[in-house]
């Protein structure tokens, strides 16, 4: 039989650091959240960048920044617990964020990391993730190679004990690996669909693919951009509420995307959570959402005989809690009318009581 044709390539060294992680992530508890988020308005005001000024600014910066923001707002989800059993809990959010480089003529995904990303704009973010593609060595990462080829030198179940107890050091997981971990992996394949990575942070998030989808709004359908987004959590030091906190928070800031290019004039309300912003909606505040415009039957009258706006963009999981915080203004501006009646009322009869009697 003829042999067909193939080809034998040495395995690159550094494909044995992802080895020794997947082995060490194996010790971790982890609970994983599938989820999808609207992120027309993110992608409208890129493409809009785009056409205004010629310039690609990168999703992925715009992702990491909402998360890093979600983060510092729910700091409980990047606790580490140290070999005292205590939790260490950063205020400063650093993202560490695997960025494709060249090595020994190889590409690898080295992670970089992210300082202090909660605090800085998305351009800063975008030019610093540019920046290390174009020089690789400008990641420090990248310039402790050295460091790794050393390091792979050790037998392998001490590298695997090493790398599995980096979360127990908080302060050299923070330095090595960041507090974070986000992998874009869309970027890479187009289309939709979800991921689930080697997860070596108490909070990891895999940033999926973007499906066009059509939802009904206004009594019509309107194509929608879905991104999918799978959230893992070390169930070990994270319980479900703050990871839930979080998870709203993140969707909110992803799908108001008030990081890329704030309205002039509009409040900036990313630091409120969806329920706080119905409840300014009703206020008399504007819907975060700019293209979500209102139709006919965009409002409905609510029980004190106030119109509360509704944006057509409430039939999804945001503008759901965005209503249902109007909703809440609603019930309690009723309750407390209602008590204010039964006041009077109640007034009333104890002044009828009080008068005499006809004989």
């Amino acid at each position: 039989m003829k042999r067909a044709a193939e080809r034998i390539v040495k395995v690159p060294w550094v494909r044995r650091l992802v080895i020794d992680a997947g082995r060490a992530s194996r010790r971790r508890h982890s609970i994983h959240g599938l989820f999808e988020v609207d992120v027309t308005a993110a992608r409208k005001a890129l493409r809009t960048q785009l056409r205004d000024t010629g310039e690609q600014m990168s999703f992925t910066a715009f992702v990491v920044s909402c998360v890093a923001r979600a983060v510092a707002a729910e700091p409980a989800v990047q606790a580490y617990r140290n070999l005292r059993g205590r939790e260490v809990i950063f205020s400063q959010v650093d993202v560490g964020l695997p960025v494709e480089v060249e090595l020994d003529g190889v590409p690898f995904a080295f992670t970089h990391v992210l300082r202090d990303a909660g605090r800085r704009s998305v351009r800063e973010l975008h030019d610093e993730i540019r920046a290390v593609h174009a020089d690789p060595n400008r990641s420090p990462s990248v310039r402790k190679s050295n460091w790794a080829r050393a390091y792979l030198l050790l037998p392998a179940f001490v590298r695997t004990g090493l790398l599995g107890a980096l979360h127990r050091f908080p302060h050299r997981q923070r330095a090595i690996a960041g507090t974070v971990g986000v992998s874009a992996v869309g970027m890479f394949a187009g289309g939709g669909g979800w991921g689930i990575g080697f997860q070596l942070h108490t909070l990891a998030v895999v940033v999926g693919g973007i499906t066009v989808r059509p939802v009904l709004a206004g009594g019509r359908l309107v194509d929608r951009e879905w991104l999918q987004l799978t959230v893992s959590v070390d169930h070990d030091v994270v319980d479900g509420a703050p990871a839930a906190r979080f998870v709203n928070r993140l969707r909110a800031l992803l799908s108001a995307a008030d990081a890329l290019e704030p309205a002039a004039g509009r409040p900036d309300r990313s630091g409120l959570s969806p329920l706080q912003q119905g409840s300014a909606m009703a206020d008399g505040g504007a819907d975060p959402e700019e293209d979500a415009t209102m139709t006919e039957d965009s409002t409905r009258r609510g029980p004190a005989n106030e119109n509360v706006p509704v944006s057509r963009s409430s039939r999804t999981y945001d503008g759901l809690l965005k209503y249902l915080g109007a909703r809440l203004y609603e019930e309690r501006e009723h309750a407390r009318h209602e008590d204010e009646e039964h006041e009077v009322k109640d007034s009333g009869n104890k002044d009828s009581g009080n008068r005499p009697k006809k004989r």
